[in-house]
């Protein structure tokens, strides 16, 4: 099951993916919840740490790579089992994924992915 993190807050995703968790029956070794992040959508980020980081403020990101860390970092803590990225944008035809980040950014990525446990 992938669900699409768009038009939510951190904060919301982070609820969101819980209860997902909670209530899904599926065969953990065969069935995986992934957590997709549109890198060209703007993030707002109101986790707790970030407000009191920010004098109470969210943290917009709109950076692709910053929004791609930080979607690791969401489906992790929303105990999801699989982190993927959605590279649409407003240019047809659409640009590879790969090409907007760069090889470097895409294989940090997969790493940081990887050491939260994430696929």
């Amino acid at each position: 099951c992938k669900l699409v993190m768009e038009g939510l807050t951190s904060n919301q995703m982070l609820e969101y993916m819980h209860h997902m968790a909670a209530q899904v029956s599926r065969n953990k070794a065969k069935q995986y919840l992934s957590a997709a992040f549109p890198l060209n959508t703007p993030l707002t980020d109101d986790r707790p740490e970030v407000l009191a980081a920010n004098g109470g403020n969210p943290k917009i990101i709109t950076d692709k790579f910053e929004i791609g860390k930080t979607g690791v970092v969401l489906a992790a803590m929303g105990g999801f089992d699989k982190v993927t990225f959605d590279g649409a944008g407003d240019v047809y035809p659409s640009v590879n994924i790969l090409e907007q980040l760069g090889r470097a950014e895409s294989v940090e990525l997969v790493h940081l992915a990887h050491e939260r446990g994430l696929l």
